[in-house]
């Protein structure tokens, strides 16, 4: 979202939020009265645009040139540039612009290709539910086992679209992931599936069913859980919310990452998006999304190529970003994350995104959005002293600066946030030292409290600007 100056009219302000609204449906000017729903705008009421037709109304603000080489309307930063014609250095994707426009005979394309979309590159695009539901066919062996229910989208990605499915011979419900069948997404999909087959039979992992391919698109079936995302619950329900509660959420998802670890893997996209409950009436939360996740398949189980979602991403991993490529510990990382999602989970947002990203319309810039954070995350730079944290026991406390430790030296390791005191505290016991979120909740400043919608937008501002840096790279 732009920024936008304070002393602009609420006339104004309107109008360019109108037109910088991302969905192309919902932007003015886009309904069935085209431009008219732009000329009728409060902002131009003072027009009369039968006089500007004709070129009737005089310029506000004519600029001033003596002659067509008067410069003076021009910014000095451009014009006291040296006249000269520099080489730029080519676009990181260069193998892969051209792609794709190799002269390809017609009667090849119609009668021998089966999968025209395999010869255009793929650029951050998701099926649209009216084409999947446009193109469904018997012919397709996934439409030979399912149907999609009539719902609405479940949820989207950067290349897929999520759905409610039934199996025919049984009507048991499923979730299914849709992306292209294009060679990359297809990656993506299958690297998901191998992963998940590998970490199958715990009760905190999303459970596999199968992965199903035809010429247009790439199936992946999986079990349906209905329960919300974890910020979700808390964030809705915070007065039913107690700190053993939390812990009870967080000693689950400890568990399934310590089971990950334990197969071979590690997750390395850890987020409170990623924590979904299984049912609307119980506590029992699934961890979902392994299209990061990746095999420790060596003796030091390291990486060097960087992943997740930057407000969640370790500082190793964002050090990296700028070209080092030293190798850090898998392991660690996701550690990282589970400290920044105990924090989230404890006062409701995320670490180390800016106070002025919360309860403002106008939020920074994607680009500075990912510079503060970026240095935030490189300094280990957190609040634990606010007012927010006052009803929060030391021991959460000290779990949370354990977990954040900028060295992934000196961070907690698994068995010791499994042994930790404050994940295996007899609750019973200190049942009337428990902070109520009631209680926390009357502490917590305006900021912290914004609605659900306002806050999931502000943590995927956050992925988003990490898509960014996967491309330019963070400087």
């Amino acid at each position: 979202e732009a920024i936008i100056p304070e002393n602009l009219s609420a006339e104004a302000t309107d109008f360019i939020r109108k037109l910088l609204v991302k969905d192309p449906k919902r932007r003015l000017g886009s309904g069935k009265s085209d431009a008219s729903e732009l000329k009728s705008h409060p902002f131009l009421r003072t027009i009369n645009w039968s006089r500007l037709v004709r070129k009737q109304i005089q310029a506000p603000f004519p600029p001033v040139a003596e002659n067509e080489r008067d410069t003076r309307n021009f910014s000095s930063e451009f014009t006291k540039l040296d006249v000269a014609e520099n080489p730029c250095s080519p676009p990181k994707n260069a193998d892969r612009l051209f792609r794709g426009y190799s002269y390809v005979s017609p009667k090849l394309l119609t009668k021998n290709v089966t999968d025209r979309n395999k010869f255009i590159p793929i650029h951050n695009m998701r099926p649209q539910e009216h084409y999947i539901r446009q193109t469904a066919s018997k012919q397709s062996p996934f439409f030979r086992k399912y149907t999609l229910t009539s719902d609405s989208p479940i949820g989207v990605g950067s290349y897929s679209t999520c759905f409610k499915c039934q199996r025919l011979r049984s009507g048991s419900t499923f979730a299914v992931k849709i992306l292209f069948n294009h060679p990359q997404t297809v990656g993506f999909a299958k690297h998901e599936a191998d992963a998940l087959r590998q970490l199958q039979g715990h009760s905190n992992v999303v459970q596999f069913v199968e992965l199903i391919e035809d010429k247009n698109y790439i199936y992946l079936v999986l079990e349906l859980l209905d329960g919300g995302e974890l910020l979700q619950r808390i964030n809705r329900q915070p007065v039913q919310q107690t700190e053993s509660r939390i812990r009870g959420y967080f000693a689950q998802l400890v568990d399934a990452v310590a089971f990950i670890h334990r197969q071979g893997y590690a997750h390395r996209d850890l987020k409170p998006e990623n924590v979904i409950f299984e049912r609307a009436s119980n506590d029992r939360l699934r961890l979902i999304d392994f299209g990061f996740a990746q095999p420790l398949d060596n003796s030091t189980g390291e990486a060097r190529m960087p992943a997740g979602t930057l407000g969640y991403t370790a500082p190793e991993v964002i050090s990296n970003m700028d070209g080092s490529n030293t190798s850090y510990s898998l392991e660690t990382t996701d550690l990282w994350s589970l400290g920044v999602i105990l924090y989230t989970m404890l006062c409701g947002q995320a670490p180390f995104t800016p106070r002025q990203f919360f309860g403002h319309d106008n939020l920074a810039s994607t680009s500075k959005q990912m510079e503060i954070i970026t240095d935030k995350i490189r300094r280990g730079s957190f609040d634990l002293s606010s007012s927010i944290w006052m009803g929060v026991s030391e021991g959460a406390k000290n779990l949370v600066r354990a977990l954040l430790t900028v060295n992934p030296e000196q961070r907690i390791t698994m068995q010791e946030l499994q042994n930790h005191d404050w994940l295996l505290c007899d609750v019973a016991k200190r049942r009337g030292q428990q902070s109520s979120l009631a209680a926390y909740s009357r502490g917590l400043p305006s900021q912290a409290k914004v609605p659900f919608d306002k806050l999931r937008t502000n943590v995927r501002n956050t992925y988003d600007a990490f898509k960014l840096a996967e491309e330019n790279g963070f400087r």
